[in-house]
């Protein structure tokens, strides 16, 4: 049971996010469907089964502040091919707890560079 103004993450949610791409030339963005699970102020974001891109996030939530990991196995099909990206990120929960806004940090494909960008997460069911 939650508390009175206790934000519930619990549900499936859009996850939208932007990165830099120098082999691609230019910022794109990757949409995936991820579900969300909470025990208290420990989130975890998982992608839906069969999702080509594999996100998984592990969050600790603050009053209305999520910070934590990331990381993302991306499809093996698509142009970088299964490569493996993991990082920062912290969000800050919209007052009803329907939207997460935030930043991720997390290194270039090559190494040489620590790139960055804007997260959202949107709700799609539950809560």
């Amino acid at each position: 049971m939650s508390e009175p103004g206790e934000i519930v993450l619990t549900g499936t949610w859009l996850s939208n996010y932007t990165y830099p791409s120098s082999s691609q030339g230019g910022t794109y963005s990757s949409q995936d469907q991820v579900i969300v699970s909470q025990d208290a102020d420990k989130v975890t974001v998982r992608s839906v089964p069969d999702s080509p891109n594999e996100i998984t996030m592990t969050l600790s939530l603050t009053g209305t502040i999520l910070t934590g990991t990331w990381a993302e196995r991306t499809d093996p099909d698509g142009p970088y091919e299964g490569y493996r990206y993991w990082g920062v990120v912290q969000f800050l929960a919209s007052p009803d707890g329907r939207v997460l806004t935030g930043r991720w940090l997390g290194h270039s494909r090559n190494g040489d560079v620590i790139n960055d960008g804007v997260w959202e997460l949107v709700r799609a069911t539950g809560g």
